[in-house]
């Protein structure tokens, strides 16, 4: 026997042949087999008591997913938490991560508060309440225009002269009079950065030598300042990594104007001339020129001085963190122009605009999105559905919804135009009719869409991009605009936990033998084990599935030769169990393992890991339980 079995282990591949592992790595283990079935309706959560209320955050995933099922409310999971991500449990055991394009939440004193760009006076700087780059803003004087700091590296601006004492309006710092008495410089805090806006009142101020050219002093520590050719974007890089830091799409400038719609829609943008140029204001790129410690701005004289123009106008860089998220715009008009971060706006058309029907859209053109989103690390979940969410600001016909459609696109680049862009457009996901002509959420849905992201968390992918286009773009009647804000809805299925093999027996013979004690039977035994899903434990949806190996010495080895199909559902966390065939093999080592199925993942199988399959020998005797031995090492 002892010979026979040193033969049988020598045959033993893959996972059955893996060491032991602790209890803990056994029972959390989260690794999946592919799930052949759909995607299943999801189960409403039970109401809460009227006397409970619903914790609004727990530390864990576990405390969380207990948490929403005692109170029949989500709860989030606080150890997820992120400056863009948000992670529930809800009340029927599934998981939820909401992704945003923009930061909600920034790190404040150890702890995590909402976004708050409010200004006050600390010292003497001025700082936002709550962003994600900790923003300092000049309180008068000598010091830097605006500070900000990610992880670790700082970059600052300077204004050429000293500041004067700033008047604080809620986000913005207003510095009067920086180049005479009718040129001001505002500075807006952002979630995540600053824009700098140049405000020049009237065609005398613009005459001015101090506003021909603005050299800022800058200060980027350990960064390296480009500009990138084909964009015009400025990026300040680690010099080491390449990984960039903060950003800036192409600096802009633009004036006051803005033309009567013909008839009673226009193209619906309506703006803060301050903060974004109105639909139909002219608008010309500012030239830069990146020093050693120095940012120059020269802004477009022929814009400054055109008879047409009117003032104010306003130059505008805008400067934030770069993350894995971001949108753009691309335009048949402009073929060639990147417009990263919408330039600076915060909102953009899709469709086609036309002059005729609105002279706002300056030229006859079409233009569609793009928004880039980090994607949560699910490798192993099933997405039971997903969500993208953007928000339409105005349409061109407000009485008459039309259809808006949702796209899986290539990756957003920052120097993504109309002409390098044409090929990126891959699967239509999903469509919708709409026509709002204030804020309102445009949610797509769809198996489409859950398919696509499946795929996408499957490869590891780190991020995903969308596209929204016009159904028609032949006609202005389909023409809307989005803002720059959306958000992606994950909803997944933790599998079942992996059985813990030292739950797992067989009957006669008692608890998993290992390869080289197995257990010695002298019947066909009951193989048996304790099946858990992290999901609703009171559904009765656990279905465990038993296998065995062995070699029968017809040269395929050691392979599955029995694998019953699964048992019926049951609740979780029970034992369950299934005899054997009365035809399995006498006098030949045999290998077995179990895993379970939700209804929509398997488990890893028991002996997946660091974790060993159980062992089993039929001698070819009979006799009583008793007599039932291990065999010798």
């Amino acid at each position: 026997m002892p010979s026979l079995l040193c033969v049988a282990v020598n045959l033993v591949f893959g996972s059955l042949l893996l060491r032991r592992s602790a209890w803990l790595a056994g029972v959390f283990a989260v690794l999946m087999v592919a799930s052949l079935l759909q995607v299943p309706g999801l189960a409403a959560a039970p109401f809460a008591q009227a006397d409970e209320r619903a914790p609004e955050a727990a530390v864990t995933e576990e405390q969380a997913v207990k948490a929403a099922r005692q109170s029949g409310e989500p709860v989030e999971v606080l150890a997820e938490r992120g400056e863009s991500r948000t992670v529930r449990a809800l009340p029927n055991g599934r998981m939820e991560i909401e992704q945003r394009l923009r930061p909600i939440r920034a790190r404040q004193g150890g702890g995590w508060a909402d976004i708050d760009t409010g200004l006050r006076r600390e010292g003497d700087v001025v700082v936002a309440a709550a962003t994600t780059v900790g923003l300092k803003f000049s309180g008068g004087g000598n010091g830097p225009m605006a500070e900000m700091t990610r992880a670790g590296r700082k970059l600052a601006l300077t204004w050429p002269q000293p500041l004067p004492e700033p008047v604080l309006d809620g986000d913005t710092a207003v510095y009067a009079g920086v180049a005479g008495p009718d040129v001001d410089l505002r500075v807006r805090a952002l979630a995540d950065g600053f824009a700098h806006v140049l405000v020049i009142k009237t065609a005398e101020a613009a005459q001015d030598p101090r506003v021909a050219t603005l050299s800022l002093a800058m200060s980027a520590g350990r960064l390296a300042v480009t500009e990138e050719q084909d964009s015009g974007v400025l990026k300040a890089a680690d010099p080491g990594s390449g990984a960039v830091v903060f950003e800036a799409p192409a600096p802009l400038m633009w004036d006051s104007s803005q033309a009567a719609p013909a008839g009673s829609r226009s193209s619906g943008q309506t703006a803060e001339l301050d903060e974004e140029p109105a639909a139909g204001a002219k608008t010309a790129p500012v030239e830069v020129a990146v020093g050693d410690g120095s940012l120059t701005l020269t802004p477009d004289q022929g814009l400054l001085t055109a008879p047409d123009t009117t003032f104010p106008v306003y130059i505008d860089p805008v400067w934030t963190t770069s993350k894995a998220s971001s949108w753009g715009m691309v335009s048949s008009g402009y073929p060639a122009q990147s417009y990263y971060k919408f330039a600076g706006k915060s909102t953009e058309g899709v469709g086609r605009c036309e002059v005729a029907k609105d002279p706002n859209c300056v030229k006859n053109q079409t233009k569609r999105l793009f928004y880039r989103l980090p994607l949560p690390s699910l490798k192993g979940r099933y997405i039971q559905s997903v969500q993208f969410t953007a928000f339409e600001t105005s349409a061109y016909n407000c009485s008459n919804p039309t259809a808006v459609q949702l796209w899986r696109t290539s990756a957003l680049q920052s120097y993504a135009t109309w002409n390098n862009s044409s090929g990126s457009w891959h699967d239509m996901l999903a469509w919708r009719d709409v026509a709002y002509c204030s804020k309102a959420p445009v949610e797509f849905g769809g198996a489409a869409l859950r398919s696509d992201v499946q795929g996408a968390v499957n490869q590891g992918l780190s991020s995903i991009t969308f596209g929204l286009r016009a159904y028609s773009e032949s006609t202005m009647d389909w023409w809307k605009r989005f803002a720059d804000d959306a958000y992606l809805t994950i909803q997944y299925n933790n599998p079942p936990y992996k059985p813990n093999y030292k739950s797992m027996a067989t009957t006669p013979g008692g608890l998993c033998g290992p390869y080289d004690d197995p257990v010695i039977i002298n019947r066909v035994p009951e193989l048996s084990g304790w099946f858990w899903d992290p999901d609703d434990e009171d559904a009765f949806k656990v279905q465990p599935q038993f296998a065995a190996y062995w070699d029968n010495g017809d040269g395929q080895g050691w392979i599955p030769r029995w694998v019953p199909g699964l048992l019926a559902p049951a609740k979780s966390g029970i034992e369950r169990s299934l005899k054997m065939p009365d035809t399995i093999p006498q006098k030949i080592l045999i290998g077995w393992h179990a895993r379970a199925w939700d209804g929509e993942q398997y488990s890893p199988w028991s002996s997946t890991g660091a974790s060993p399959a159980c062992y089993l020998v039929r001698p070819d005797q009979t006799g009583p339980d008793h007599h039932l031995h291990r065999l010798p090492r």
